[in-house]
């Protein structure tokens, strides 16, 4: 008896994701677009989230070129998790108004991630 409970409720658990042809002629094309673009724009920030995070760990290797190899790893992983946070605060007020060390940073450059440069550069 609770094998075939469990079968049930298994069953119930797998339909509720599946496409339910009576659920979505229920909804109107306006909701269908609108729930798509939803979508959309949520993989667009997310998008733009990482990308947001990868410029920035490009800018800790462009600043911290002349560090050690950890020092470079630890700056880049912080940099990775707090992306946005990271240009704002660490970047722009620490560096380049602080320190006035601003002027180190080629984002364009040929090696966008110089994670082995030569020390000194």
């Amino acid at each position: 008896m609770f094998i075939i409970r469990m079968a049930e409720m298994g069953n119930m658990f797998i339909r509720s994701g599946s496409y339910d042809k009576k659920e979505h002629k229920n909804k109107t094309s306006i909701e269908v677009v609108l729930q798509y673009l939803l979508r959309f724009f949520v993989y667009f920030c997310i998008f733009i989230l990482f990308t947001m995070n990868f410029v920035a760990v490009s800018i800790a290797l462009q600043t911290n070129r002349s560090k050690s190899l950890p020092f470079k790893l630890l700056s880049a992983t912080y940099a990775f998790f707090f992306g946005f946070m990271y240009i704002i605060f660490n970047y722009y007020f620490y560096k380049v108004i602080v320190k006035g060390e601003g002027g180190r940073i080629y984002l364009c450059g040929d090696d966008i991630f110089p994670i082995y440069s030569v020390k000194g550069i």
